[in-house]
């Protein structure tokens, strides 16, 4: 008898416990829309594959491509493009445009992003899941360009 209260008591813990991590699991994600050439501001540490974009910054979005790679870059807060306007690398404000990308995450996206060695402005949709972010690069031929990060949990030491 007393087993059996026992046990019956621990699948009701079990069974409430597992109610509160589905409802929690539920929740919406939390959407911002960065407009282009607004500020990005991670609340956390974001990481893809090995780079971590720090918090405690505010980032400028560019879509920028080079003879390899397409990359989503965060440049600093003061960086600026008119909207629309496609830079090439290889130029005098290009290249010091290149420079000052604080880091640039590998996307894989189509070739009418953005021309060859170029860059431009962005915006995105953040979504914000809890232990992952989603940006939804917003202002390119390519609107549905999805990259997801990872929320890096405990700071790195």
């Amino acid at each position: 008898m007393r087993a059996t209260r026992t046990l019956s008591v621990v699948l009701i813990a079990a069974l409430l416990f597992a109610q509160v991590a589905v409802a929690s699991a539920a929740q919406p994600p939390k959407v911002k829309t960065v407009g282009q050439g607004q500020t990005y501001c991670p609340s956390r540490t974001i990481v893809n594959n090995k780079i971590a974009v720090k918090h405690g910054a505010c980032y400028t979005l560019f879509v920028m491509r080079d003879t390899k790679k397409t990359y989503l870059a965060f440049g600093p807060k003061d960086a600026k493009l008119a909207v629309g306007q496609v830079v090439r690398l290889d130029t005098p404000a290009g290249a010091k445009l290149g420079k000052r990308m604080l880091y640039r995450i590998p996307i894989k996206a189509g070739a009418d992003i953005v021309p060859v060695n170029s860059v431009r402005i962005v915006g995105a949709k953040v979504e914000d899941f809890g232990t992952r972010v989603s940006l939804t690069i917003l202002g390119t031929p390519s609107e549905n360009l999805l990259v997801m990060f990872s929320v890096r949990l405990t700071s790195a030491k």
